[in-house]
């Protein structure tokens, strides 16, 4: 078993490096008011390929890891990072939203890595794709069920976002077609497909579980942004927008952003709305 794990590391460590490289390829990170090219995207992906082999090898838990990466890109300088994307309009991204999906992607890929070894391992010929709650609706009909190879390749590749990728919480673990029982029945899968379509009100707007879980998200960015701004307040020294920042504006998004959470029955999650600094109390002297 531990020649698999290591196998498997040695294997995705590389694939990784590779996912992370091409996803910034052509990228500029902006720094200190000084646009940074590959130093700055090296040390980028070091950060987040760091960040991917210490939760995986259960050193340290997710958000300490995307704490701490985030913490040395920003100690580095890094602040935002611009893709620039092939006949696309560039667009930029937030270091903490940024760091947040290439970590998330690497996950993925190390664990599609892991799979496909441990596939191998016991002779599997097909896949099956997990279910989770909040499925997006172009995943929403392929989740639960059973592929051979070739079925899972054509439909993987079929997919504007692989499984497993883009923000994908899907993984696809081998089974033996046959042999390997569905998780789930034809009709369990009926009642979940009907489950990920109910929506649920808030300010006279329906919202199915995906559709909310992406409006906690905006509610966090938002949320982020003014923590932000508290902490440049704070460090320039001016008190008065620091605690109008920090104390109304921010206060205001959270209540909302509690208010919808409680309607749509979701938990708050305070780890994707934390910023490094920031405490609700400004004190400057």
């Amino acid at each position: 078993m531990l020649g698999l794990v290591a196998d498997v590391a040695v294997v995705t460590n590389t694939q990784i490096a590779g996912m992370i490289g091409n996803g910034l390829s052509g990228t500029m990170a902006f720094g200190a008011g000084t646009a940074l090219n590959k130093p700055l995207q090296q040390v980028y992906q070091d950060a987040v390929d760091y960040a991917i082999l210490q939760v995986r090898s259960g050193t340290t838990d997710y958000w300490d890891a995307m704490r701490t990466a985030t913490k040395t890109l920003s100690d580095n300088g890094l602040k935002v990072i611009s893709y620039d994307n092939i006949d696309k309009r560039a667009y930029h991204r937030r270091l903490d939203s940024s760091v947040l999906n290439a970590f998330r992607s690497g996950m993925g890929m190390l664990s599609a890595a892991q799979n496909e070894r441990l596939r191998e391992q016991i002779g599997g010929d097909g896949y099956e794709i997990n279910v989770h709650g909040g499925c997006a609706e172009d995943h929403l009909y392929i989740q639960g069920k059973q592929y051979s190879l070739n079925e899972y390749e054509k439909l993987n590749n079929g997919l504007k976002r692989k499984i497993g990728t883009l923000n994908c919480n899907h993984r696809a673990y081998p089974i033996i077609l046959g042999l390997s029982p569905p998780t789930y029945t034809e009709s369990q899968l009926i009642e979940i497909i009907k489950q990920e379509c109910t929506t649920k009100d808030f300010e006279g707007r329906a919202y199915t579980p995906y559709q909310a879980e992406q409006r906690q998200r905006e509610f966090e960015l938002a949320l982020r942004r003014e923590k932000d701004r508290a902490n440049a307040f704070k460090a320039s020294g001016d008190k008065k927008s620091a605690e109008r920042t920090a104390k109304a504006k921010t206060t205001s998004i959270r209540q909302k952003y509690l208010e919808f959470s409680d309607a749509v029955g979701l938990s708050e999650k305070k780890n994707c709305a934390a910023v490094s600094g920031y405490t609700r109390g400004i004190n400057i002297k």
